[in-house]
């Protein structure tokens, strides 16, 4: 175990050893066991006949080189290496208590959605009965911050916006031989806006140091609705003349409940970012009911 003062030590030792080398090739990028390193980043040591370390570089000479690990300074014969790789920070940050910290990775996606909802309308009236649900179309904007527990394992938190467009029915007609008139209706369904927390638990392969990632989202979560009214409309047409009247329903507001299933496949562009695709299905109390999406988007670290 080195204390800080051999840390000063071995630190002068090192820049003695290779102060000539640094002025004759002050450019020159440094390598172990043929793998470039920088100073200051994080590898993880790979030796013949005992485990593996991770932790910071802070110093190379020509025979060997300073780590530092949970907050104390280790020097390692390069002989004794059989070769090094790269790690992210959150893998090996340690406090003093030999804890390690916990560094969120965050990730912004946009997407389309399909809102599955709750309203029917019936066609064929009279003759089947039958019914079908009104689909809207829409869009969703996210943010979310995975903490890993493991490669394997975490834990994640959303904040979503999601709008779908309203749209208008024609609904069924009829003609009453009693009064001579033709009636029909139609509405004008409202979109809707919805802004959402949800949280949960994943599972899958999830490790920075893998080209693709694959992992499962399952949770809860509440959000809050803000839309406008629909707008009902009833014709009658008797004698070439329509009439039309009209009244809205009143979409309040709204405070709801809800659970999600989502799957995430990314693949690894560089050290600090990926680009991900996320299929998604939310289900939500009152007339939300199921809502499909898929975004796309892109993982980093502050």
């Amino acid at each position: 175990m080195k204390t800080k003062s051999l840390f000063l030590i071995l630190a002068a030792m090192f820049f003695i050893s290779s102060v000539s080398v640094s002025q004759t090739d002050s450019l020159k990028a440094l390598t172990v066991k043929n793998h470039k390193v920088v100073l200051g980043q994080y590898y993880e040591i790979i030796f013949r006949d005992v485990p593996s370390v991770k932790g910071k570089l802070i110093a190379v000479n020509k025979s060997s080189l300073l780590m530092l690990i949970k907050n104390e300074v280790e020097e390692y014969e390069l002989d004794d290496i059989t070769f090094v790789q790269d790690v992210e920070a959150d893998n090996i940050i340690y406090t003093s208590s030999d804890s390690r910290k916990v560094k969120p990775v965050y990730s912004l996606s946009a997407g389309y959605v399909q809102n599955n909802s709750g309203y029917s309308y019936y066609y064929d009236m009279y003759s089947s009965g039958s019914s079908s649900y009104l689909k809207f179309n829409g869009f969703n904007i996210s943010g979310d911050a995975l903490i890993k527990t493991s490669d394997n394992f975490g834990f994640r938190f959303d904040l979503s916006y999601l709008h779908t467009f309203g749209k208008s029915y024609s609904g069924y007609s009829y003609y009453s031989s009693y009064d001579t008139s033709s009636y029909g209706s139609s509405t004008d369904y409202a979109g809707l806006n919805l802004l959402s927390v949800r949280t949960g638990i994943l599972f899958g392969s999830m490790s920075r140091n893998d080209p693709f990632n694959f992992y499962i989202y399952l949770g809860l979560g509440f959000g809050w609705t803000f839309n406008s009214n629909n707008i009902y409309y009833n014709t009658r047409t008797k004698n070439g003349v329509t009439t039309t009247s009209q009244y809205e329903s009143s979409n309040k507001d709204d405070f709801l409940f809800g659970a999600h299933t989502q799957i995430r496949l990314s693949y690894k562009v560089s050290q600090k970012y990926m680009l991900f695709v996320e299929p998604s299905i939310q289900y939500w109390s009152t007339n939300i009911e199921r809502i499909y999406g898929i975004n796309s988007g892109i993982t980093f670290l502050l």
